[in-house]
């Protein structure tokens, strides 16, 4: 993760969000309500709400590897 690369690590706070959002679908789906066809904006929204969105979007982007060949 770049951010790692960068000094700031927010891997669990993403994966537990990551959870959080598949344990709620997977809940909603045992009592009954409708499937969820497109989990993004539940994981989008958490990022939003707890902070992390734009703390991702901030982060500076990093090359990796070899610069492609112009063709």
């Amino acid at each position: 993760m770049r951010a790692h690369d960068q000094g700031q690590d927010w891997s669990d706070d993403v994966a537990h969000l990551m959870a959080r959002v598949l344990h709620d679908i997977r809940q909603d789906e045992q009592i009954g309500n409708h499937k969820q066809s497109c989990p993004a904006p539940l994981v989008v929204n958490g990022l939003r709400n707890c902070g992390l969105l734009d703390a991702l979007r901030q982060i500076a982007p990093t090359r990796v590897g070899k610069r492609p060949r112009a063709v």
